[in-house]
């Protein structure tokens, strides 16, 4: 405005619930990945009006309806984000949430791994406490060679303050979920260790931004 620019258009800001409270990670002039996959679900309106009105620059007076709750889990390949291992048939994908296609392309009848974040898994519920459960039912189902996801997600979204307390018995999951922790459940030697950062920065395909010990960046979304 100082330099008689408007601003018309999507401005996404990327948040982090910290023990010190809410922190910026980043913001970007378009929708969030994998932000968007746990907001819009929960819109309750006409999203093209809405991008209608604001490419007009008249929002005043609107609000935004939602409703519920959501949790989107990242379901990644082995090997994300340097080498990821591809070409893996998916299965299991009839669950009850919505699941988002990211790294994948159809082979005839099967869907196949083709990058490093191959899904998200989206739960919706009235709490996020039955999101969460959805969210992950949904990803136990899910299978490919090599997957691993994050499996704290949401574990301390009742109870903010704890946020980044990886060392407080307060902060484990629940439904057994084990808090900060990478990989198929079924895995041992995809485990993850206590005080994993929960996200990373910036772009996903970019090796520098990846997180410790193959720990898919950018992963944990609620509202």
């Amino acid at each position: 405005a100082a330099d008689g620019l408007d601003f018309r258009g999507l401005l996404y800001i990327g948040l982090m619930m910290t023990a010190e409270g809410p922190k910026v990670l980043e913001y970007n002039c378009r929708f969030g990945d994998p932000e968007t996959q746990a907001v819009l679900p929960l819109l309750d309106g006409d999203l093209l009006e809405l991008l209608n009105a604001a490419a007009h620059g008249d929002l005043s007076g609107r609000t935004l309806p939602w409703s519920g709750a959501a949790i989107t889990v990242v379901m990644a390949s082995q090997g994300y984000p340097v080498k990821p291992l591809i070409g893996k048939q998916i299965t299991g994908l009839d669950v009850d949430a919505l699941v988002f296609h990211a790294g994948t392309r159809r082979d005839g009848d099967a869907w196949i791994t083709t990058g490093g974040r191959v899904l998200g898994v989206t739960g919706l519920g009235d709490t996020h406490a039955e999101a969460r459960t959805r969210a992950y039912a949904a990803v136990e189902k899910i299978d490919f060679e090599g997957r691993q996801y994050r499996r704290d997600i949401g574990a301390n979204v009742s109870r903010p303050e704890l946020a980044g307390d990886a060392d407080s018995p307060k902060n484990a999951g629940t439904a057994g979920l084990p808090p900060r922790q990478v990989g198929d459940a079924d895995s041992p030697k995809n485990a993850g260790t206590a005080g994993l950062p929960p996200r990373q920065v910036g772009d996903a395909d970019n090796p520098k931004n990846a997180g410790t010990a193959g720990l898919p960046p950018r992963q944990e979304q609620t509202r």
